[in-house]
């Protein structure tokens, strides 16, 4: 009986190691009072998180979320929620907890009530980072362009104008690859490193929605849409018919446009 008992304890080691924050988390569309939050759990079913305002120890926000089991790869699932009732510029540690355990623990924030002032932002697009034998696509391509974009103090947020993700042939004609695709580059170690120093907001391009130059005749644009409503926190609930929003952001407004879907 020794086998089996050690055989079951190890598992439960192993399991209980597994459980993890692997991507994240990351600050989404973001006002004086709100902000929207992602990450990707690694062996998680429910988490609770908790955020405490470090100027102002009564200002409180906790709560629980499931993972979005219709978009996990394996055991590596999303996670979205937001938090409300925030005050305005303030700097909160957000702690995400499972089985007692603080599995993540960093800084986020809330911005100004402000309708005039100077800010920047930072914006790109084409983001291909190889995963396993698709390295090789692009030898000479390099991702220290997240390093630098990390270290950039000046930019409010980031946003991503497409191309954000490249679905391989194999992935864009299956849910399930795609899926996995999104979730191997979300664990980048260079690009999760810049995804928690910014707010980000996404629209995307052909090589994200699925075959180069495609337009809304691909037959699975449907699946394209919901995954990438599950990796992202723009401002706007998902739509029923494309991934486009709006946003005001000090004294300007943002029209962000869905170049695929309806084409």
């Amino acid at each position: 009986m020794r086998i089996p008992l050690l055989l079951i304890l190890s598992l439960i080691s192993i399991l209980s190691v597994a459980q993890s924050v692997v991507s994240g988390p990351f600050q989404g569309h973001t006002t004086s009072h709100s902000t929207k939050v992602w990450f990707l759990g690694k062996g998680l079913d429910t988490v609770q998180y908790k955020a405490y305002n470090l100027m102002d120890s009564a200002d409180i926000h906790t709560g629980s979320i499931s993972a979005d089991y219709d978009y996990c790869h394996k055991n590596s699932c999303p996670f979205k929620f937001e938090l409300g009732n925030l005050k305005e510029l303030g700097t909160y540690n957000l702690q995400i907890i499972a089985d007692g355990k603080v599995l993540s623990d960093q800084e986020i924030q809330t911005i100004r009530n402000y309708d005039v002032d100077d800010f920047s932002f930072l914006i790109g697009s084409c983001a291909f980072i190889g995963t396993g034998k698709d390295k090789l696509y692009k030898l000479w391509n390099s991702t220290r362009i997240f390093n630098t974009l990390a270290a950039e103090n000046n930019g409010d947020f980031m946003l991503w104008m497409g191309d954000n993700v490249y679905l391989m042939g194999k992935d864009y004609k299956s849910l399930n690859k795609s899926i996995k695709r999104y979730a191997k580059v979300r664990q980048h170690k260079k690009l999760n490193r810049f995804l928690k120093t910014k707010f980000h907001y996404a629209i995307w391009d052909d090589h994200d929605y699925g075959p180069n130059n495609c337009d809304g005749t691909f037959p699975q644009k449907e699946n394209s849409k919901k995954i990438f409503d599950a990796f992202w926190q723009n401002p706007n609930a998902p739509h029923k018919n494309g991934i486009y929003f709006s946003m005001k952001y000090a004294d300007i407004e943002l029209f962000m446009l869905d170049d695929r879907y309806n084409r």
